[in-house]
């Protein structure tokens, strides 16, 4: 009875401590990255508990580990990747492992770049971005000036107070931009406004 008695409490210590120390993976960014990018270099930043103590490899084709590292703060590991030229997309197994025990697996999407995706371009100084608050720009639907449940309502006498532009303002006012040589709006802000 004893033997049995040391047994369970063995087992149930071991249980709790394990479960008390065990790693996860929370996040890895960025979440996916594509084949058949010029630069074949890439570091994926993993969060998790205790994540930073692990050695990550894989046997995935075409793809190498160079090296990992990790900051002061071991919830976060750095995983430095080359993708080579004849990598096929896939979901790439990251194995993550203390020593001689495998602990966890990141299954890491590796997609297929889109036809064209290359000749996209970003801005630059030859652009004219135009900083706009779409609230003060145009109202093209006051109906959607007041919401129901929101705290606050459209009141344009009021300083602070929300004035109801709109998306479909800004929509439809795009040759007024397009006059001005204007290349890119920067729309701030997008989002609920419920103070």
């Amino acid at each position: 009875m004893k033997m049995k008695k040391h047994v369970v409490t063995t087992l149930l210590f071991s249980l709790f401590f394990s479960a008390q120390y065990a790693q996860s993976v929370d996040k890895v960014e960025p979440p996916n990255w594509w084949t058949g990018m010029n630069d074949t270099h890439l570091q994926l930043m993993v969060y998790g508990k205790e994540i930073g103590s692990l050695k990550p490899t894989t046997t995935y084709q075409g793809v190498n580990i160079t090296g990992s590292h990790s900051p002061q703060n071991k919830d976060y590991l750095f995983i430095d990747v080359i993708l080579h030229p004849e990598t096929k997309p896939g979901d790439i197994s990251i194995l993550l492992s203390k020593g001689s025990q495998e602990i966890l697996t990141i299954q890491y999407p590796i997609l297929e770049r889109e036809t064209g995706s290359a000749l996209r371009e970003g801005f630059n100084t030859s652009d004219v971005i135009y900083l706009i608050m779409p609230d003060r720009f145009a109202n093209a639907n006051p109906s959607n000036d007041n919401v129901e449940g929101m705290q606050e309502t459209a009141n344009r006498y009021e300083s602070l107070g929300r004035h109801g532009g709109d998306i479909e303002g800004l929509s439809q006012h795009l040759d007024y931009f397009s006059n001005l040589g204007v290349t890119a709006l920067w729309l701030n802000p997008i989002q609920e406004n419920n103070m």
